[in-house]
């Protein structure tokens, strides 16, 4: 992640444009989806599992049926502003086709704040290849850098390049991501 800096991330966020499209409608009605929810049952995890794939170039056919219950609870504490250690992460995988990918969307949706989407878009953004990594370790360190990056003095100047793009309000880790992901299929 070497290659990931500040000053790149600026430099991208320069050439972002309007963000008042499909995925950006479809974006905030996911977020809408869960701030009404004060707790999280085991069907809105399953909506939700369904509605990530729709951004997802496939189905999803794998969920843990017998986890729902915890990975209810832990989406809960998630909401609440809790980061998830390793174990919590493979839970959440295993209801979203056992795919970080997946889980990143759904846990970035809960909580927008704390959790930033990886996908292939973005790791060729950070890595510049097209070798994608996924993995919780990864992805784990990914959301560090974000987290990183979220508390510097001048993300300000980023942040506000990347959120006037959007017709609503979007959290750091959103114009982290967005940029990512427009970067990553220019790179």
């Amino acid at each position: 992640m070497e290659s990931l800096t500040l000053e790149r991330l600026l430099a991208d966020a320069k050439k972002l444009g309007s963000q008042d499209d499909h995925w950006s409608r479809s974006y905030r009605a996911f977020l809408m989806f869960f701030e009404r929810q004060d707790s999280i049952t085991p069907d809105d995890v399953l909506i939700s599992a369904n509605f990530v794939y729709g951004w997802m170039p496939t189905m999803l056919k794998n969920v843990d049926f017998l986890n729902l219950e915890r990975v209810a609870d832990i989406l809960t504490s998630v909401k609440k502003g809790k980061i998830l250690d390793v174990n919590e992460l493979n839970l959440v995988r295993n209801v979203t086709n056992n795919s970080i990918v997946g889980a990143s969307k759904l846990l970035h949706f809960v909580e927008p704040n704390n959790y930033a989407i990886w996908d292939s878009r973005v790791c060729r953004y950070i890595y510049q290849t097209d070798k994608y990594v996924y993995n919780n370790i990864i992805y784990m360190s990914y959301l560090e850098k974000c987290r990183h990056f979220s508390n510097l003095p001048e993300f300000g100047e980023f942040f506000d390049l990347v959120s006037v793009q959007f017709p609503f309000s979007i959290s750091h880790m959103r114009a982290l991501d967005v940029v990512m992901f427009t970067g990553g299929s220019r790179s």
